[in-house]
């Protein structure tokens, strides 16, 4: 199981003819208070006809990431970050993943590629685990005076899936146009983060889409269409995502 440290405020990052990168964090800064682990949030949404849900709480206690800290090398664009890593279960080796922001935490889409130190796989439990990113490499001649850390930490256990469901574990992954293929809008790659979710194993039948619809009808959700099926069995098609969105979030109360 994969859990998040908290928001952690870092310094800013400079443009030249000062370094590019952190600027040494000021003593005392750790994780910012209110914030709780993306394992922790409650929502859901259906997209292309397969169910998306957020993992709630779990039997399993994850790895618990704290006291991040980061600092730029004097005359380099090197940036060292610390953390502890604990887990109450004892599961170790973890694998450690680290994202980046430069708009105070709203989105994690900084090039966060160039690492080494406890990152990845085969990282033992421990404090002051120390990462080495190269920010003049992934993000040359770039700025922000509003950048922050996540250090994420996979024990490799999973919560139990729901009935017909497989769990995908929180990652990040690159959107957009790899391949130079689409239009502007694709651009520029960056890097998502998402948090750990189930995942129907099948398309949604049309008996269980309408078995939630007509539920949710009763509950007062509204919807901009129905759906529409080919036959008995067959996965249900034709409805936007807004659709999509209620419909997921009324079979989670049901």
């Amino acid at each position: 199981m994969k859990t998040t440290a908290p928001l952690a405020p870092i310094a800013t990052i400079h443009a030249p003819p000062r370094s590019a990168g952190f600027q040494p964090a000021r003593p005392g800064w750790t994780s910012k208070a209110g914030w709780k682990p993306a394992l922790q949030a409650g929502f859901a949404a259906l997209l292309l006809c397969v169910l998306f849900a957020l993992v709630s709480a779990a039997q399993a206690a994850p790895p618990v990431v704290s006291n991040i800290r980061a600092s730029q090398r004097a005359g380099t664009h090197l940036i060292d970050l610390y953390y502890n890593v604990a887990d109450a279960d004892g599961n170790s080796p973890l694998t450690v993943y680290v994202a980046v922001s430069d708009n105070a935490g709203a989105s994690y889409n900084l090039p966060v590629f160039t690492l080494t130190g406890a990152v990845g796989p085969g990282v033992t439990l421990g404090n002051d685990r120390h990462i080495v990113w190269n920010a003049g490499t992934d993000w040359p001649g770039r700025f922000s005076s509003q950048c922050r850390v996540r250090i994420t930490a996979d024990d490799g256990t999973a919560p139990p899936a729901p009935a017909g469901m497989a769990y995908i574990p929180a990652g990040p992954f690159q959107m957009g146009d790899t391949f130079m293929e689409g239009g502007t809008s694709e651009l520029p790659v960056h890097t998502v983060y998402l948090s750990a979710f189930f995942m129907d194993k099948n398309l949604v039948s049309r008996e269980l889409w309408l078995d939630v619809y007509a539920w949710a009808l009763g509950q007062g959700y509204s919807f901009d269409n129905g759906g529409s099926f080919k036959d008995v069995n067959h996965p249900v098609q034709n409805i936007n995502w807004f659709t999509a969105v209620k419909w997921c979030n009324a079979r989670a109360e049901e």
